[in-house]
């Protein structure tokens, strides 16, 4: 961090204890738990909205969130929900669930014995196939956590489709098609989490956990400024002057919940958290709202990276008698793909649902949603090479998001990151 003798402004800044830059469900949880230790704690979000990446959107009757969502029901999110006492409402996925490659349809898991009868597999398939659910709970992740997917994938079976349906599992729980680079470890741990206790659909999308969480902060005195988009965060002393097109303010601690590249650049720490973090995590995203309930409900891709499902119902999104489906791809990092083809693609998979042309309601397409904003790389360890949330080299300066910790993928490493970056922050700010 640089110091800085002036704040930007003529006129002293307000001071608080704490300010979150960023609106998410890890700015709202480091918000929270900063404020419930008796810290005075300000976010500021850039949007119009407080969300990030949780909040969602409706369209023709239905509600979508940002891509594919899904909380996991063992993760550490859920657990510090009910920490927070908000318990989300939702269903498990339902319905017979498939897979399919170029020669066609195969039944797929609704549970190991639904798999271990499909015509994809041989019977040797099967016994590898079955012996690697059987032990599944039993394989020890950290064993992995230097491997990438692929080679975790390889040293656990050499059956080529039995490898096939194993990757696709892993991007289905992961989202990440860069199994040369993420983490075995970490995407195994995604899977056993599933076998273990599913995940949940949410009712009315992921804005119930940010409504929620909004509640929350302001019951605790957070005050939450949307539309303040963050310029600087420099060094006066001993607290941070933070700069925002809206206002300034003068803080004891800052926490930045935001994706690595703001964070680099509001840290002035090159591209040092990007670089750690690891790529971001990106999807193809078709949402569909059809007006008929299909009788499949989950359709995964084996030999492409493919992804459809039906979310509503059996979580409340839509009226009764429609859909709401959402179909994806996942992307390699970097990967350039034509937007009508992709799009043509996962018409397909609406289709392969049973969902025809003459029965969508309406759809929207969109191109790149980035997912996550870093993934545990297997070069750096995994979880373990992540960046902290005392990355920055200001130690009033702290970090927190989906790409933060030693805790989980997706919003499980939101929640955790944030909580622990709340506590740090209440911590320097006493």
């Amino acid at each position: 961090m640089a110091d800085s003798e002036a704040a930007g402004s003529t006129s002293a800044p307000d001071a608080v204890d704490v300010v979150v830059v960023g609106g998410g469900i890890a700015g709202l949880t480091a918000a929270i738990t900063a404020a419930e230790a008796g810290r005075n704690v300000v976010v500021l979000e850039a949007r119009d909205v407080a969300g990030g990446r949780a909040k969602s959107a409706a369209f023709a009757g239905a509600t979508f969130d940002a891509g594919p969502h899904a909380l996991y029901r063992s993760g550490a999110g859920m657990k510090i929900l009910r920490e927070l006492g908000i318990d989300p409402s939702g269903s498990e996925p339902q319905g017979p669930q498939m897979a399919h490659d170029e020669r066609g349809l195969h039944r797929l898991p609704s549970g190991v014995g639904t798999l271990l009868t499909t015509t994809y597999l041989s019977s040797a398939d099967k016994a590898a196939f079955g012996w690697f659910f059987s032990n599944l709970g039993r394989i020890p992740a950290e064993k992995y956590d230097s491997s990438t997917v692929n080679e975790m994938i390889d040293a656990l079976t050499s059956r080529q489709r039995v490898a096939a349906l194993m990757r696709a599992l892993s991007r289905l729980t992961s989202y990440s098609a860069d199994l040369d680079l993420a983490s075995g470890g970490a995407a195994l741990r995604q899977l056993q989490m599933v076998v273990t206790d599913n995940v949940l659909y949410l009712d009315n999308g992921w804005q119930q956990l940010i409504d929620a969480l909004v509640g929350r902060a302001e019951r605790a005195g957070v005050s939450v400024r949307t539309g303040c988009e963050v310029r600087s965060a420099v060094r006066n002393d001993d607290s941070l002057v933070v700069t925002s097109d809206q206002q300034t303010l003068e803080a004891r601690c800052v926490v930045l919940a935001t994706p690595p590249a703001v964070a680099d650049r509001l840290a002035c720490s090159g591209e040092t958290l990007q670089k750690t973090a690891g790529p971001p995590v990106t999807a193809a995203v078709l949402d569909v709202v059809a007006g008929l309930v299909p009788k499949t409900r989950f359709i995964l891709g084996v030999e492409h990276p493919t992804y459809a499902s039906v979310v509503g119902p059996p979580a409340a999104r839509v009226k009764a008698g429609s859909a709401a489906i959402v179909c994806a791809r996942y992307l390699a990092d970097g990967e350039q793909h034509d937007a009508n083809n992709t799009a043509n693609q996962l018409r397909e998979q609406r289709r392969l649902l049973g969902v025809e042309d003459s029965s969508v309601v309406d759809e929207r397409y969109l191109h790149r949603l980035t997912v996550t904003g870093g993934q545990p790389l297997a070069s750096v360890g995994g979880f373990a090479g992540r960046p902290t949330i005392n990355s920055t080299l200001d130690d009033r300066l702290l970090i927190a998001g989906d790409w933060v910790g030693p805790t989980g993928l997706l919003a499980d490493a939101a929640f955790a990151s944030g909580r622990d970056a709340g506590r740090a922050a209440a911590s320097v700010a006493g």
